[in-house]
């Protein structure tokens, strides 16, 4: 997915009538402040409605068993951790899916973390008809260490899982496992910044999603610079605020 256009492509704005308080008061103000009406407006209760989504869940792929022995995978947006200690972590699914079927049966699924450099594979593993294999969506499968679902070797991170809970919603399905073994590319744990390298992406609407380029750090004047390899790292990492809202532990 290509970007918008840099500031330098945007059209001037343009001069502000007279009264018109909102425009002329951004006048002078810092080049990314924005005034606002402060207008709020009303969404609907349907997800499908919404543009745009207040809330976008990261796109993970995950690996099952078939009954077979075979194995399948399927991309999913909606997954998120939901405790620290000890590691869980839970996402949304269709009660009839292949994925919900086989997690049901077997209590064990994999979470792997694709980087934006898959993004188009993704999406074209989503229309692939069942059984779908890792080798079938043209991903490769490399063993587990904890269960026997496999990993995704492409993706940059995998969460194993077993099965503890489920919940219904009419046709969906809330799975949640606990974590029992985590893994990471070398290349991203080594790096500077491994945002820069995992580069996860979000769903945000049919067709659309958003990439995860980096970190900023709260309380640090970090300005990203370009190295050799064109990845984008901080100059200066400052220390983590003591009042962070997502805590390591609770």
């Amino acid at each position: 997915m290509q970007g918008g256009a840099g500031l330098a492509g945007r059209p001037r704005a343009p001069r502000p009538a007279a009264g018109d308080r909102s425009t002329a008061s951004a006048q002078g103000s810092e080049p990314n402040r924005r005034e606002t009406s402060g207008r709020k407006v009303e969404l609907p209760l349907s997800i499908a409605e919404w543009r745009p989504a207040p809330i976008v869940g990261q796109v993970v792929l995950v690996t099952t068993c078939n009954e077979d022995g075979t194995t399948n995978v399927a991309p999913k947006c909606w997954a998120a951790l939901v405790a620290s200690h000890p590691l869980h972590l839970g996402f949304n699914c269709n009660r009839d899916h292949w994925t919900a079927r086989n997690i049901l049966r077997s209590r064990e699924f994999v979470v792997n973390v694709p980087g934006s450099e898959s993004a188009e594979k993704v999406w074209e593993t989503a229309r692939l008809a069942h059984p779908r294999t890792v080798e079938a969506a043209g991903f490769t499968a490399i063993p587990s260490g904890r269960v026997r679902p496999p990993r995704v070797a492409e993706c940059h991170a995998h969460l194993e899982c077993s099965l503890v809970r489920h919940l219904e919603f009419g046709n969906e399905v809330w799975l949640w496992g606990e974590v029992l073994a985590v893994s990471a590319d070398a290349e991203v744990t080594d790096a500077e910044d491994p945002f820069s390298v995992l580069r996860s992406f979000v769903y945000l609407e049919p067709g659309a999603y958003g990439i995860i380029g980096g970190a900023r750090r709260v309380g640090s004047a970090v300005v990203p610079r370009e190295t050799s390899r064109g990845l984008r790292r901080p100059r200066r990492v400052s220390r983590p605020s003591t009042n962070d809202p997502c805590p390591s532990t609770p």
